[in-house]
């Protein structure tokens, strides 16, 4: 089943039946700040998404974890930084393997594998 084609209840909804327990977002932290303007005006509604998710996966016991994105498009998944290259919009190539991959499947790639320190529990 695709998310795409879900609302963020459902899609918690879903995600809490196959036993996600936490879930990492990217988050395009400052841009509205450093550039905001007409192109960039979509940030304010991720906002409001991630405000929605956050309730949703809230009331499942889902964790949520957000996750600066920045640089995540232009950091080889394999290799990490320093091998390769945007060679266009919306493509990156590794230059150690010669592969030119989607930026934003990099992107998604590198949220998932940030690392997370663990909060203390409470009491």
């Amino acid at each position: 089943m695709a998310l795409t084609c879900l609302g963020e209840r459902e899609a918690v909804e879903w995600l809490y039946g196959v036993g996600v327990s936490t879930i990492k977002v990217g988050y395009p932290k400052y841009i509205a700040q450093e550039n905001g303007n007409f192109d960039n005006v979509h940030v304010w509604i991720y906002g409001l998404l991630l405000g929605r998710l956050s309730e949703a996966a809230e009331e499942y016991g889902i964790n949520i974890i957000y996750v600066d994105e920045s640089y995540t498009s232009s950091r080889c998944p394999w290799h990490g930084d320093g091998c390769g290259v945007r060679i266009h919009r919306g493509l990156f190539k590794c230059t150690r393997l010669g592969k030119v991959f989607n930026t934003d499947i990099v992107a998604a790639y590198n949220i998932l594998m940030t690392p997370v320190t663990p909060k203390p529990r409470e009491g």
